[in-house]
């Protein structure tokens, strides 16, 4: 889906056409772009619980980023939370992604 709407560049308008024609299409619509983002954030949600015990600042980051962007979307439609929502989960992911000792570098090493 990502690669089709990307395909359009600047054509706004078959852009728009698209989407208004998925949304007529809900066995389309409703799993990739109504539910699959939502299971997404559930899923790195989850997965960043696993380190609240040794890595508490970069879970509780991800994990909030993950509800601001779903209170964002579904409740106020507020684009600013959104994005802070999105500014904390990135943050919160890359520290866990490079947490000092089991950071990418150390994983390559032991290849």
């Amino acid at each position: 889906m990502d690669f089709q709407f990307w395909s359009f560049g600047d054509d706004i308008v078959g852009r728009d056409k698209l989407i208004n024609h998925l949304r007529g299409i809900p066995s389309i619509w409703l799993p990739f772009m109504d539910i699959g983002p939502a299971l997404l954030y559930i899923g790195l949600s989850i997965h960043a619980w696993k380190f609240i015990k040794t890595h508490t600042i970069s879970a509780i980051f991800t994990i909030v980023g993950t509800i601001i962007i779903g209170l964002g979307h579904y409740i106020s439609d507020n684009r600013i939370i959104v994005v802070l929502g999105y500014v904390l989960l990135a943050l919160g992911l890359v520290l866990l992604i490079y947490r000092k000792g089991n950071g990418m570098d150390s994983s390559l090493n032991k290849l």
